[in-house]
């Protein structure tokens, strides 16, 4: 958008945008137009992050704004008269009709949690178009039916790390074997080196502190025997780029999402970035706070059976 065209779109904003509501006072236009642009330091984005979360219509008025930044480049070249006047009429209505949704008093919030998960997606969706545009949850049907993880060897259910993982010194875990007196892990890099052995007793072992960190972006391979029989399982070790991404991510959701949905909405997200730990952590607290939810059993039905645990053939689907 051209400064002079800006600066008519900023003035209609301030004129009919309300000025407070249950959240605090609404930040002024200019706040909000350098949320959109990404311009703002990051206290001051932190700042606008938790007001969007609960003002609606500055939510939507930092979307058009966003879009409106996006769009002005392609369109400008080819229609700028009829840019300013889409801007012009765009202004009017939304600020217009956000001042009517506000003095509505009406709560729209969703009851129903599969209803809140998709109005909480949608909302990033306004927020960060770039980070949450294509972010959609994961389909009851497709939760029931999930690709089943594929574990190679003879029968040892080897569950964590798997997909992408966070930690550079993963905690390993696989299901016990009957009658085993012990446990020995290999891992190795995805080319063959080897990287660390070591025995367990139990059907759990912690990457120790002593060893050099796993490294970030690095594929792995690791081996669990027991017994004359054996387990296989990859997983990458996420790099610095996608661990920001998805802390990131987070730290969105926790200032702008509902707080009932918030542990399910994280575990579809991790779930479709391929980070399955963060997906099970989620969707487990999502059970334990609603257990009655069936979206909730769904969802954690759907990490399990991607981590290839027998737990998931418990669940309650019902």
């Amino acid at each position: 958008m051209q400064p002079e065209d800006k600066e008519i779109f900023m003035k209609l904003i301030r004129k009919f945008s309300p000025r407070s509501g249950d959240c605090g006072p609404c930040p002024d236009a200019e706040l909000l137009a350098g949320f959109a642009g990404g311009s703002l330091l990051r206290e001051e984005q932190e700042a606008v992050e938790r007001h969007l979360a609960g003002c609606e219509h500055c939510l939507r008025l930092a979307a058009g704004l966003a879009k409106e930044e996006t769009e002005a480049v392609v369109i400008r070249s080819k229609r700028p008269i009829k840019l300013l006047a889409a801007s012009l009429l765009f202004a009017l209505a939304l600020a217009g009709g956000l001042f009517l949704l506000q003095n509505r008093g009406t709560d729209l919030s969703p009851l129903d949690p599969v209803e809140g998960l998709a109005a909480a997606a949608r909302k990033l969706a306004l927020l960060q178009p770039e980070r949450f545009g294509r972010f959609r949850p994961i389909p009851r049907e497709a939760l029931r039916n999930p690709p089943v993880a594929v574990l190679r060897g003879t029968r040892i259910p080897v569950i964590h790390p798997a997909g992408k993982t966070l930690n550079t010194r993963p905690h390993f875990r696989w299901e016990a074997v009957p009658l085993a007196a012990g446990y020995r892990l290999f891992l190795m890099t995805d080319a063959g080196k080897p990287v660390w052995e070591a025995s367990a007793r139990s059907e759990s072992l912690a990457y120790p502190a002593q060893e050099k960190p796993l490294v970030p972006g690095q594929a792995y391979f690791f081996t669990v025997t027991a017994e004359n029989r054996k387990g296989h399982r990859r997983f990458q070790v996420a790099s610095n780029p996608e661990r920001q991404a998805l802390e990131s991510a987070f730290r969105t959701m926790d200032t702008c999402t509902p707080e009932p949905v918030r542990p399910l909405l994280k575990a579809h997200f991790a779930l479709q970035e391929d980070f399955l730990e963060e997906a099970e952590i989620e969707a487990r607290r999502y059970v334990r706070s609603a257990p009655a939810e069936l979206i909730g059993r769904e969802t954690l039905f759907c990490v399990l059976k991607r981590l290839g645990s027998p737990e998931a053939d418990g669940i309650d689907l019902d």
